[in-house]
């Protein structure tokens, strides 16, 4: 395979309607974060001799009641600000539908139901406006709709197939993050979430699983300084997180990205490209034998971004390795791991930028 044959580009009309409906949903975000809104209906219950009022929510088929109060004209007022509010951001909510809807059909990437959900509840709980950053397989998944390309390689596309090749949804968080109860989140999502346990009795978990599939969510957490024995409690979300090396270097400065579904999307964090190709390289050269199809993975994916990013926008690739300029091991791991790859991944140019920078 060539040099030039990984990816590409889609249709000049589906890379104006992404930016267009990143626009909308970065502008979105930014008002319910000013003026957040809750979600459901008002419900009035009289008891006895008094009237009072309950927010009312439905997930998973289940209804939940969260009392506001008695009945007062203040309490009135605030609920008819609410649904007015809401009345008022409609508009805007539909049109990101239709757009996520156009996308869809003009070749963009899409997520199959079960992963979008799961995303869908993590966005709920607040984990993406808090900092939490996508990582893994389906973070790549999202970049050739955020840097305009389509894949041309059958192992680099997601569509379709996302969870049978990675049923893990990685999500890196610092521990300075606001806060939110994730665990409750998942379990009200009502969509059979349980905590896998851990090797050790004593450690919480860090990965939720759906019962009777595949997928499940992973908390990660940077690991700077001396090894640590266990998982790392976050108590501003309530979950613990798996410390890893050099998932300080990954998450920093996230870009914000959309996920699509078939009809709305969903606004999240991901790794700076150039940064997630460089932790790709270093990563392939620390998985066992027992691992070596994700190590071929991982070499795929960091060759297709790189290559992109070569032609396109050189200044990331050298930006992220300066970053790397007070790490000289892991700089030396990345250059073995691109002289291991076959020469159709890493062009002899590619790794003459990275040997000068």
């Amino acid at each position: 395979m060539s040099q030039v044959d990984l990816h590409e580009h889609l249709p000049q009309t589906t890379q104006l309607l992404y930016s267009e409906l990143l626009e909308l949903s970065i502008h979105a975000a930014a008002e319910e974060a000013a003026r957040p809104l809750p979600a459901g209906s008002f419900v009035q219950k009289k008891i006895k001799n008094g009237t009072y009022w309950y927010l009312q929510t439905s997930v998973g088929g289940t209804r939940h009641q969260r009392y506001l109060g008695p009945d007062s004209d203040d309490l009135r007022r605030w609920m008819d600000n609410v649904t007015e509010t809401r009345r008022l951001r409609r508009p805007d909510a539909k049109q990101r539908e239709r757009l996520a809807a156009m996308l869809a059909q003009g070749q963009a990437t899409t997520l199959g139901p079960s992963l979008f959900r799961v995303a869908e509840v993590l966005e709920d709980a607040g984990v993406f406006r808090l900092g939490g950053v996508l990582v893994g397989t389906h973070a790549f998944g999202s970049y050739g709709n955020m840097l305009g390309v389509r894949w041309r390689r059958a192992s680099l596309r997601t569509q379709g197939s996302d969870i049978e090749q990675d049923p893990a949804i990685g999500i890196g968080l610092q521990s300075d993050v606001g806060a939110s109860d994730v665990p409750a989140a998942l379990d009200e999502a009502a969509i059979g979430f349980a905590g896998i346990p851990t090797l050790s009795p004593r450690h919480p978990s860090t990965s939720f699983k759906i019962r009777g599939k595949k997928l499940r969510v992973d908390f990660l957490t940077p690991l700077v300084g001396a090894p640590k024995t266990g998982p790392v409690y976050l108590p501003s979300l309530k979950v613990s997180a798996q410390p890893l090396r050099l998932l300080d270097y990954l998450i920093e400065g996230p870009v914000q990205a959309l996920l699509l579904g078939r009809k709305s999307s969903l606004l999240v964090n991901l790794p700076d490209p150039a940064r997630f190709a460089i932790h790709k390289l270093w990563t392939s050269g620390r998985r066992g034998a027992a691992f070596h199809n994700k190590s071929i993975k991982d070499l795929d994916q960091a060759s297709a971004l790189l290559r992109f990013l070569r032609e396109e926008r050189p200044a990331d690739i050298e930006s992220a390795w300066a970053a790397l300029e007070d790490r000289p091991k892991v700089r030396r791991d990345v250059l073995q791991g691109m002289e291991r790859a076959s020469r159709d991944l890493f062009s002899t140019d590619l790794v003459e930028l990275f040997r000068s920078a």
